[in-house]
């Protein structure tokens, strides 16, 4: 009976370590927690300026099963400091790294579509250069 005491006690301390821990890092504010996000209005574009100062923050969560990893790329959105959250698997986000790399940090973003049917576009200053059609026509 003493061992199992003991057994449960070692339990219960190696428990409330890890407990304790999460605890005392529930008051603290990762930085894109306080800032606000970027929204984005459909068939309108948002011209933004993307930080590559550092790597962008991950978020990581189950979606029916499906594991999904969004980044979050702080960006300057109308004179203020916004958080754009956009799933790793989105053409767009290659095409920000892409660009990035190159150097630039100035993007033109159109949003299409809601819900599941959204698409992200980014616009060149050459009309010629869209990463994908902003509308596509109904084929009959």
């Amino acid at each position: 009976m003493i061992n199992n005491i003991e057994t449960t006690s070692k339990q219960t301390t190696t428990t409330n370590d890890w407990l304790n821990g999460i605890l005392n890092t529930l008051g603290e504010r990762k930085e894109y927690e306080t800032k606000p996000a970027l929204k984005l209005v459909e068939n309108q574009l948002t011209v933004i300026t993307v930080d590559f100062s550092k790597e962008f923050d991950k978020y990581e969560f189950d979606n029916e099963g499906k594991n999904v990893t969004k980044r979050i790329i702080p960006v300057i959105h109308n004179g203020e400091c916004k958080t754009f959250w956009l799933n790793e698997k989105n053409p767009l986000f290659r095409l920000i790294i892409e660009k990035g790399i190159k150097g630039q940090t100035l993007f033109k973003v159109m949003q299409t579509g809601n819900k599941q049917t959204t698409k992200y576009v980014l616009v060149e200053d050459d009309p010629e250069q869209v990463s994908q059609p902003i509308k596509r026509e109904r084929v009959w």
